[in-house]
C-alpha cells in the first residue's frame, strides 16, 4: 500500500488531466463549481481533503491544489478527474487521514489564494470551543493572522488557550497581534497577567523601552478595576524584579503608606 506521498507523487492521480485552467472556465450559481465546455463538465474546487475524497469517489471532475500533485509544469491549480487507483488507496488509509490533512496544509502554505476558501468551508460559529481554539491555532500556524486573531478574540474566557496562544505570538515575534488578542480579554485579571508577561518577555529580548510601554499600559488598565491597588502593585513588582522603574512607583507607596497610618 502506497503512503500519502507516494500517492500525490504518482503520475496516475488523475487519470485524465484537463488542459484548462480554474479561471478561464464559466462560473456557476456556486462560486466554487464550474462549468468546462470543452468536457461538458462541472469542475469541483476542493479546498479541504474530505472534499476532495468525496468528490473523487463520486467520479467527478475536481481541481486541487498544484503542490498535492507536485507538478511544478502545472498551472496553480491542477484540473481533472481523480483515478480509482487514488481514491481506492485514499479509502484504504482513513487512519492515515491526519497525515493526508497535513499534506493539504503544505498546499495551502505554497498557494494562499486558496486559504479563504479552504476557512469558509471548514470553520462554523456553531463549533464548540475546543474546536474554535484547534481552528484558530491551524489558522495561526499559516499566518492566517487577521482571520485568527478573530476567532481567538471570540474565546477570552479559557486562560489556557490565551496562553497558548500568546506564547506562540511571542516565539513568531508578533507582539502587535499578542497586543490586540491580550486587549479583548474578559477577564481582568488575565489581561493583568499577560500584560505582565509580554512585558518582561520585551525586556528578556533586550526591548526594555516597550516593556515600559506595555508596564505603563497595564498600570492604566489597573486603574479601572475593582482591587485597582492591588492589580497596579502587582505589575509594579513585576517591572522592579526586572530593574525597572515605573514613573508612579514612589506616588503607590506613599498611597500605601498613608493607608498603613
Amino acid at each position: 500500500m502506497k503512503n500519502f506521498s507516494q500517492i500525490w507523487n504518482c503520475p496516475d492521480i488523475l487519470e485524465f488531466r484537463c488542459p484548462q485552467e480554474w479561471d478561464s472556465l464559466n462560473q456557476t450559481e456556486d462560486r466554487d463549481v464550474r462549468y468546462c465546455k470543452v468536457c461538458s463538465q462541472n469542475v469541483y474546487m476542493c479546498s479541504t481533503p474530505q472534499e476532495f475524497t468525496k468528490n473523487a469517489k463520486s467520479g467527478k471532475c475536481v481541481a486541487i491544489p498544484n503542490e498535492l500533485a507536485h507538478r511544478p509544469e502545472d498551472p496553480k491549480l491542477v484540473l481533472g478527474r481523480p483515478s480509482q487507483e487514488t481514491c481506492t488507496e485514499i479509502e484504504q488509509q482513513k487512519r492515515l487521514i491526519s497525515e493526508f490533512i497535513a499534506w493539504w496544509k503544505v498546499s495551502l502554505t505554497s498557494e494562499p489564494s486558496f486559504f479563504p476558501t479552504f476557512v469558509r468551508k471548514c470553520y462554523d460559529e456553531s463549533y464548540l470551543n475546543y474546536q474554535k481554539q484547534q481552528f484558530a491555532l491551524d489558522l495561526l500556524e499559516f499566518e492566517q493572522f487577521d482571520r485568527f486573531s478573530e476567532i481567538a478574540k471570540s474565546l477570552n474566557k479559557d486562560k489556557r488557550f490565551l496562553n497558548t496562544i500568546i506564547e506562540q505570538l511571542i516565539s513568531i515575534g508578533r507582539f502587535d497581534i499578542a497586543m490586540d488578542v491580550v486587549a479583548a480579554f474578559k477577564i481582568s485579571s488575565y489581561r493583568v497577567a499577560a500584560l505582565n508577561y509580554l512585558a518582561l518577555e520585551s525586556a528578556r529580548l533586550g526591548q526594555i523601552e516597550r516593556a515600559i510601554d506595555i508596564f505603563e499600559l497595564n498600570l492604566q488598565t489597573a486603574r479601572s478595576l475593582v482591587n485597582s491597588k492591588k492589580y497596579e502593585a502587582a505589575i509594579l513588582q513585576c517591572a522592579a524584579s526586572i530593574g525597572i522603574t515605573l514613573p508612579m512607583q514612589s506616588n503607590i507607596a506613599l498611597d500605601q503608606s498613608d493607608e498603613s497610618s
